[in-house]
């Protein structure tokens, strides 16, 4: 089944007149042929295809990502980051596929790896990091290195037209990068002594920053997923999927 049953973003690939000829089905539960035919949508249709209705996933877009503080934290910040890009996932290659099968039952998973995913966009933030007080109004880069990834979700099926149609729920999204840098600009109003002082102390506690933003990266991003999935998945019947 050429088409990506749950991908970072929006690889479901159809068209009105009915599933695209250009994109092989695969048997029931091919775990091995998903896998294949998902890495080649991804290499191949990252920047979309109208007149398949395939959408763009790189560079991705977000309006805003609010990662709000917790006071029970070492990390307790206040970030806010708008208008937003995500680059990187035409990169992306999948190890793993588990699940998705012609009857609908059971948990879906796929898993694998995406090298680089930069995150792009102006940040507002006020905190502390740690023991370190931070707060800053500017431009954001955030270089995510091999990353690692796994996404679960569940098929509700429903009817329609007298055919039976599915959608995604429950979704679930775990990363875990190898290495994340932040370069903020625009630190304490410009003070470039403690902009670099920061900086650097933020850089040499990455981990302890990310994972304060994990959770809310990770459930922004299968949201979305799972919103432009479902968008696709409603215009075909799902046993359309399969051989």
């Amino acid at each position: 089944m050429r088409i990506l049953l749950a991908l970072l973003l929006c690889l479901a690939s159809l068209v009105n007149a009915g599933y695209p000829p250009n994109f092989p089905k695969c048997k029931n539960a091919d775990n091995e042929c998903m896998k294949n035919a998902a890495n080649e949508v991804l290499q191949t249709y990252y920047l979309g295809q109208s007149d398949i209705n395939l959408i763009p996933f790189d560079p991705f877009h977000v309006k805003i990502l609010h990662f709000k503080p917790n006071p029970s934290s070492p990390v307790n910040i206040d970030l806010k980051l708008t208008d937003a890009t995500l680059e990187g996932f035409k990169s992306m290659k999948i190890n793993k596929f588990q699940g998705v099968k012609a009857d609908l039952s059971g948990r879906d998973t796929f898993s694998g790896i995406v090298p680089d995913v930069i995150i792009r966009g102006h940040y507002n933030v006020n905190g502390t990091v740690l023991i370190l007080p931070i707060t800053g109004d500017g431009q954001a880069v955030v270089t995510c290195k091999n990353v690692k990834f796994n996404f679960s979700y569940d098929f509700k099926p429903y009817e329609k037209n007298g055919k039976t149609y599915a959608s995604l729920a429950h979704v679930k999204l775990d990363l875990e990068p190898e290495h994340v840098r932040f370069d903020l600009t625009n630190l304490f109003n410009g003070d470039k002594t403690l902009g670099d002082v920061t900086s650097q102390f933020i850089n040499a506690n990455w981990k302890e920053l990310f994972n304060e933003m994990k959770p809310a990266l990770a459930k922004a991003i299968s949201l979305i997923v799972k919103s432009f999935i479902n968008k696709f998945y409603e215009t075909q019947p799902y046993a359309d999927f399969f051989l």
